[in-house]
């Protein structure tokens, strides 16, 4: 990755709408000092010790894998696991997190995995693997992308689906074409089968 121009405006090499520049500026513009302070207490807890560059690397990073959710919001995407701790340290500042989704139009529900579900760790390895070669190497080019966040063969961890709040518009300015597969795995484990799952499993314990 270059050390220089680290702006997604700057790096984007698809044509953007006026919506589409606005949203990631708005990315681009998230702070990064509690997702740093946050990022630095979860490496501490595992015994991890970084230099600043480090987490530099990772908060852009994370900025370019939340460029998915404006850019393909359509599909689910899956983070690398050296990635996944920054998404989680931001999660953790709720207010940010909530206010950087309003003002992107998506919110961007997490979904963890448990890696005893083969099934499932599979596909979102599958999930992983069109995030990274498909979406983000098309929006931002192999050479804008770290190696370590953004490796090429990684373990699943973690995926995101959005709940459009605002901006359906995004669909319409989207460069992704529909894929197929993507789908299938955003109707078994995007935010409204997840929700699902859980109405079903309270109304068995809770009669309303």
């Amino acid at each position: 990755m270059k050390n220089n121009g680290w702006n997604l405006l700057e790096m984007c090499k698809v044509e953007l709408s006026k919506v589409q520049k606005l949203a990631l500026q708005r990315i681009q513009e998230e702070d990064e000092e509690i997702i740093t302070f946050l990022a630095k207490k979860i490496d501490k807890e595992c015994g991890n010790k970084r230099n600043d560059e480090y987490y530099q690397k990772g908060c852009f990073a994370l900025k370019q894998y939340y460029a998915t959710a404006v850019l393909d919001p359509i599909h689910v995407h899956a983070i690398s696991s050296e990635l996944d701790n920054f998404w989680h340290a931001h999660i953790l500042d709720t207010v940010s997190y909530n206010m950087l989704c309003e003002d992107l139009g998506v919110y961007m529900h997490h979904d963890p995995l448990n890696p005893e579900d083969k099934s499932k760790y599979d596909e979102v390895l599958s999930a992983y693997k069109y995030t990274r070669e498909t979406v983000l190497e098309k929006l931002f080019g192999e050479e804008n992308l770290d190696s370590h966040f953004h490796p090429v063969e990684t373990r699943a961890v973690c995926l995101h689906d959005v709940d459009r709040i605002k901006a359906d518009v995004l669909l319409n300015d989207s460069p992704f074409n529909e894929n197929t597969e993507m789908l299938k795995i955003k109707s078994k484990y995007g935010h409204r089968a997840r929700r699902s799952e859980l109405l079903h499993s309270l109304t068995k314990k809770v009669p309303y």
